[in-house]
């Protein structure tokens, strides 16, 4: 393809963008910076008029000589909508067309050279993207605790820091040990948007994970969605603690509300209240502060899975797994957790989807980045097996056992026991 950067300026709907600098300015004079991709993404579509462009020469055009997967070009007209804040179930810019590619609903016009002129020289007004607040911290609900200056850790924060670690533990008594830590820490200093935060959340969980702690019967689970097609939420006490949690949520983005993780908890909190749309408001403002926030990618993945948008689920899906990467140094407890199981649902979406190939280089790379973890290793081998390499998946399982002293299935008889 001729260099994007050669490209002149062109306006698209509201936007003016500017292929050399690869830079989005809406009407208020707003500018947002796209990825070299993205950008490149949507001069090709440009290029097109208004005409579809498949997806086979979108990956010529964009990666050429490189072989990448579905999930590459998904993500990218991912961040392409994001950008232009086109909603994917609804759009008005980019139009997904099944089964060929994607095209611009809206025609592109040339730029008057006087705007493009004035846009090149004066200095350029950035939407919020904080992608570390100065000041702050390791991620609130990955155990972190604030650091406020030089200034020594109260016995407060020490409360909060503890009942963090408790929350991510993830059982039921830990659960209700950071309940009762972030509670006593607001005892000793209210307002604290932390504490609020993580009592919302741990609040939340107890609902949808462990409803007999609010004197419901039923067993618990372990998703969103899942908890949204029972009717734990909905009965008089689940409403009830929802209500308590969302006061807390709201009282933490009042008082803080450049921080990501109170805006994460406050859009967790809207989804169990099937407030949808008001959850998707709040993760994004998630993301304003933290673009690259591993937690508000996973759960904003799940919110557009419920929402039927499975495309943009996937994309952030992979989008989060990429963010966890980056985060390793700094919330290395949190991402070794959560990673390997990440990896794992996206081989799952491929496979379910018939990309057997994207799903085998999932399973691949999830064992790459996390060697030996179980479901990864289960499900690899389940796929070896099922493309009739049985010799592979021996081979597989056989390392396995010798590095863990463990055993995964390892042919058709055993299935998934």
């Amino acid at each position: 393809m001729d260099k994007t950067t050669d490209m002149p300026p062109f306006r698209l709907g509201v936007w003016l963008m500017e292929p050399s600098r690869g830079v989005l300015t809406g009407a208020d004079g707003a500018e947002v910076k796209l990825e070299p991709k993205v950008a490149d993404l949507l001069c090709v579509l440009a290029r097109a008029g208004t005409e579809v462009v498949s997806r086979d020469r979108l990956f010529a055009e964009l990666w050429p000589e490189v072989t990448v997967g579905e999930d590459t070009l998904t993500r990218a007209v991912f961040k392409l909508r994001r950008a232009l804040g086109d909603a994917p179930k609804n759009p008005s810019l980019v139009e997904t067309v099944p089964k060929r590619g994607y095209r611009l609903m809206v025609a592109p016009e040339p730029a008057g050279e006087d705007r493009a002129t004035r846009s090149e020289t004066r200095p350029g007004r950035r939407l919020p993207r904080i992608a570390a607040l100065t000041g702050a911290v390791v991620l609130l609900l990955a155990g972190g605790l604030w650091v406020f200056g030089g200034d020594e850790p109260t016995e407060a924060d020490r409360t909060i820091a503890v009942a963090a670690d408790r929350y991510m533990e993830a059982t039921r008594a830990d659960n209700e040990a950071a309940i009762k830590l972030y509670e006593r820490a607001l005892a000793e200093r209210r307002p604290d948007p932390r504490a609020e935060a993580g009592l919302a959340a741990a609040l939340v969980q107890r609902v949808v994970r462990w409803p007999a702690m609010v004197g419901l019967e039923g067993e618990g689970v372990t998703s969103m969605s899942a908890a949204l097609q029972q009717d734990l939420i909905d009965t008089p006490e689940g409403r009830e603690t929802l209500r308590r949690a969302r006061l807390l949520a709201e009282r933490a983005v009042r008082s803080s509300p450049r921080d990501p993780d109170a805006w994460r908890v406050l859009g967790l909190v809207k989804t169990a209240q099937r407030d949808l749309p008001g959850a998707f408001e709040a993760y994004e403002k998630a993301l304003q502060q933290d673009p690259q926030d591993w937690k508000v990618l996973t759960n904003l993945s799940e919110l557009h899975d419920l929402r039927g948008e499975f495309d943009e689920g996937y994309a952030l899906m992979v989008e989060g797994y990429e963010a966890m990467g980056e985060a390793y140094g700094v919330d290395r407890r949190q991402v070794a957790k959560w990673r390997a199981p990440l990896g794992v649902g996206i081989a799952r979406r491929d496979l379910e989807a018939g990309r057997r190939e994207a799903a085998e280089r999932w399973y691949r790379r999830t064992l790459d980045d996390s060697p030996y973890d179980r479901e990864a290793t289960k499900g690899y081998a389940g796929f070896l097996i099922a493309e009739d390499r049985q010799d592979e998946a021996a081979r597989l399982c056989a390392d396995y056992k010798r590095s863990t002293g463990n055993t995964v299935p390892c042919s058709a008889e055993e299935g998934d026991g």
